[in-house]
């Protein structure tokens, strides 16, 4: 069975796809030296453990009040990658970060030639800056794309929709049945993209809610797979799709229904070897961690090695190294606001997820 979630397990963490350990420390949100001491010990365990679940990467995220991380720097230098800031959004999360922390077996190390490219294609993608939101959709719209986010009765027994999404997602080795999970799942968003009747493109968002040990929840969104199919590439409908799932998340955060509760931050995680996504993303606002002064203070990489292997991006590994971007509520709300309603967003779709 293909592993088909993006968000993993949460504590403790456990063997998933692609020879990783993975998960998220749901077991309150880490305050003080202390706490991250003893989070840098389970890691350091699960990490003498990787040979016994047949694993080369740990992969760990928690939320940390950033005077830690910088109070810690020098205990977390071999742990730390990337991070996600989650201010703009509800007070008790402002001076607080989702991190990445991550160990790769020296087999599993990113190619110098691969990293380079990448990091020359994050450069010119943070150079370009973000568009206008209204002009990202009028793009698509004129070029006779309808952009639309099926409602649960179509996603769950749409003939149409699941053999358009499936034909799509078989590039990510899913049958169709893992599709239908996936169309089936109610907490999950997707925006697909059709063209003189046929759907050609289709974006995932993976909602998720994670219930803190101190009472705290964490909901946050995620930008997982989508597809293209290959004779519409290059003509703006991927960054389209997830405008249109931005306008649907900022609907339902809004109404108070995103996960019973509001968004706290939306980000995605794109292979550095794919120009075009790593360009979409900031077109749609979405800040590089790479670019974090954060993570730059701490002197971390900022991007995830040798992660998984994505799709039809060319590389000369096993394994994809993903570079995360986010956008806060407040960035959110502020890039939605520009679109002009040409696109489908939100019609039909379900009151809350």
């Amino acid at each position: 069975m293909t592993d088909t979630s993006s968000i993993g397990p949460q504590w403790p963490p456990l063997p998933t796809s692609h020879r990783r350990v993975k998960g998220i420390d749901n077991r309150g949100v880490i305050r003080d030296i202390t706490g991250l001491g003893r989070l840098l010990d389970d890691l350091a365990v699960l990490r003498r453990e990787l040979a016994a679940a047949e694993a080369t990467r740990l992969s760990v995220r928690a939320v940390v009040a950033d005077d830690v991380l910088e109070a810690g720097a020098d205990g977390l230098k071999p742990w730390g990658e990337a991070l996600i800031p989650l201010g703009g959004g509800r007070r008790e999360l402002e001076g607080h970060s989702l991190v990445y922390l991550g160990w790769n077996d020296p087999e599993r190390a990113s190619s110098g030639e691969d990293l380079d490219r990448a990091l020359g294609y994050v450069d010119r993608a943070a150079k370009r800056g973000r568009r206008d939101a209204s002009g990202i959709l009028h793009r698509t719209e004129a070029g006779g794309y309808r952009l639309w986010v099926p409602t649960q009765a179509e996603r769950h027994g749409g003939r149409r929709v699941l053999a358009g999404v499936a034909a799509l997602y078989e590039r990510f080795g899913w049958t169709a049945d893992e599709t239908g999970q996936i169309l089936a799942h109610p907490s999950s968003l997707i925006a697909l993209g059709e063209h003189g009747g046929e759907i050609v493109g289709a974006a995932l968002v993976e909602p998720s809610r994670v219930e803190l040990g101190d009472g705290v929840e964490l909901r946050i969104a995620e930008f997982t797979e989508a597809a293209t199919r290959g004779d519409h590439r290059g003509r703006g409908l991927y960054s389209a799709l997830c405008l249109t799932l931005m306008e649907e998340l900022h609907r339902l955060s809004s109404a108070d229904a995103f996960l019973d509760g509001r968004l706290d931050v939306a980000f995605g995680e794109s292979s550095g070897q794919d120009l075009g996504v790593l360009m979409a993303a900031t077109h749609l606002g979405r800040t590089f961690s790479l670019r974090s002064p954060l993570v730059q203070r701490l002197g971390w990489k900022g991007y995830l090695p040798q992660h998984v292997p994505i799709a039809d991006a060319p590389r000369s590994t096993p394994y994809n190294d993903l570079f995360p971007t986010f956008i806060s509520p407040a960035d959110l709300e502020r890039f939605v606001a520009g679109t002009s309603g040409v696109a489908a967003a939100g019609q039909g779709s379900e009151a809350a997820i």
